[in-house]
């Protein structure tokens, strides 16, 4: 019986997967690059995504990280955190993912990260993350502010570090090959 349950869980899980590969490949989203020169104290790049229990699944296999927490509901509905919870870094990941593919964008470097974990991101939440230019240094370093939200109420709180691009790129949707 536990078998038969895994299988069908694993046959799921792998549908998923393929879902997710094959949104991705269709996605049809370009890449910005902003050099140095161009960013201005205070530009924002945000992204809003609703999060489901099948996320923190996939995050959860992607990192390695099964903690019961965020994968056995049973297990976390008798913890103080009273349900699941997507993983504290997943809006770290975000937050790269601005970095790298809008503000800088292309070719921008990430040095550092300095998060604080203010609250849990649970399914069905829909989180915004946002990256906002604090301070520009010298030398193509540039601080961001950056954190993720749901309601107006912080998740993840801090600021990062990167070496923005010296010249302006754009490019399109990125080739992938087949991995299957």
């Amino acid at each position: 019986m536990q078998s038969e349950r895994m299988r069908e869980e694993d046959a799921r899980l792998r549908a998923m997967f393929d879902d997710k590969l094959k949104a991705f490949r269709e996605k049809k989203k370009s890449m910005e690059s902003h050099p140095f020169s161009e960013l201005k104290n205070g530009m924002t790049a945000t992204k809003t995504i609703q999060v489901t229990q099948d996320d923190i699944m996939f995050f959860a296999i992607a990192s390695g990280d099964l903690n019961p927490l965020h994968v056995d509901e049973e297990f976390a509905k008798s913890t103080k955190l009273k349900g699941t919870v997507m993983h504290g870094v997943y809006s770290a990941a975000i937050i790269s993912e601005l970095l790298g593919t809008l503000k800088p964008g292309v070719g921008t470097i990430f040095k550092e990260l300095h998060i604080k974990f203010d609250n849990p991101l649970r399914p069905g939440d829909t989180v915004e993350a946002y990256v906002t230019v604090a301070e520009i240094g010298e030398k193509g370093d540039v601080t961001f502010d950056v954190g993720t939200k749901v309601n107006g109420k912080n998740i993840v709180t801090g600021t990062a570090l990167v070496k923005a691009p010296r010249e302006a790129a754009v490019l399109g949707k990125q080739e992938l090959k087949d991995v299957a």
